[in-house]
């Protein structure tokens, strides 16, 4: 038997996204970043340090590099990546936070990609991290569904201040 298939959304529309358990082994105690690229790190330069230990991590995901980052530099880092053309998504990784959470995160970061008009990429957390001075938390309620139950999670966009008013009329649009 596989691995089971959750059905997550955003709201009751139609922007339901079916969200696989990924195959995330995320180190537990080592706070980082996922992050989502277009294409991943090591088909474009192959030798490159970060690409090998990345594959370490998550080998079995394509397109996604785990960097390693201070705790405390976490949310300042990934919020700083977001105007990276290099990301499509930002997943702030904490210490101890369980992958399937992550893996929430993750999915929830690619639906919110696509509706921003600006294209930069989405940060998103399983939990609220130390925000810092500067950046906000929205809270994205979620549910979850495998097979007739549904929970709700909540999945956090972090933003800097100064992209709120973009953040707003992206909601209006």
């Amino acid at each position: 038997m596989g691995a089971p298939v959750y059905m997550a959304s955003l709201g009751d529309g139609p922007g339901s996204l079916f969200v696989p358990v990924l195959p995330l082994t995320l180190p537990s105690a080592v706070a980082g970043l996922l992050l989502g690229r277009p294409r991943p790190v090591g088909e474009r330069r192959p030798g490159l340090a970060v690409a090998r230990r990345s594959a370490a991590v998550v080998s079995a995901v394509a397109g996604f590099e785990f960097v390693e980052v201070h705790g405390g530099e976490l949310t300042r880092v990934a919020v700083n990546l977001r105007r990276s053309a290099a990301v499509v998504s930002v997943v702030i990784c904490p210490p101890r936070v369980p992958a399937e959470q992550t893996a929430l995160a993750v999915a929830v970061a690619g639906l919110l990609h696509g509706t921003g008009a600006d294209g930069r990429a989405v940060v998103t957390c399983a939990v609220c991290p130390p925000l810092g001075v500067g950046r906000s938390a929205i809270p994205h309620e979620v549910s979850v569904r495998l097979g007739d139950a549904v929970r709700v999670r909540h999945v956090w966009e972090i933003v800097s201040w100064a992209d709120i008013p973009d953040w707003l009329a992206a909601l209006s649009a």
